[in-house]
């Protein structure tokens, strides 16, 4: 008895049957393919990041071309409508023709006390507002 004992000790982990030596190997060949498909050059990590970077790409690559188009509607405006070439000149370079005058409001500047402070003469107060 003491021997069928000692036999099964020595057998082990490895021991007992080709079933069991089968399910742990099965076993060590999954984790060891599982370690590698998650680390390394062509990771299934890796291979997530360069997915997201491709669509970050493809969604610049459309924004640009969409922006191209544009620029080339206003490149054939400008070619075809000299009335766009004097807007743009006086709008961004501040051109004006010979004899024009432009006449610049700058927004008048607030009153100390405001509208509706209460002193006497000044517009908005309950006291000697304008009209009586």
């Amino acid at each position: 008895m003491a021997r069928g004992r000692q036999q099964e000790v020595r057998e082990g982990l490895w021991g007992g049957g080709g079933r069991r030596r089968l399910v742990l190997l099965v076993g060590a060949l999954l984790l060891g393919l599982l370690l590698v498909s998650l680390s390394g050059e062509g990771s299934l990590i890796r291979l997530y990041h360069l997915s997201r970077q491709r669509f970050v790409l493809l969604e610049e690559i459309e924004r640009l071309q969409a922006e191209n188009a544009r620029l080339r509607r206003e490149v054939g405006a400008l070619r075809e409508d000299e009335t766009r070439i004097e807007e743009i000149a006086r709008l961004r370079l501040g051109l004006v023709r010979p004899r024009e005058v432009i006449y610049r409001f700058t927004p008048a500047a607030p009153s100390p006390g405001g509208p509706g402070d209460g002193q006497p003469g000044r517009r908005g107060g309950s006291e000697g507002s304008w009209p009586p």
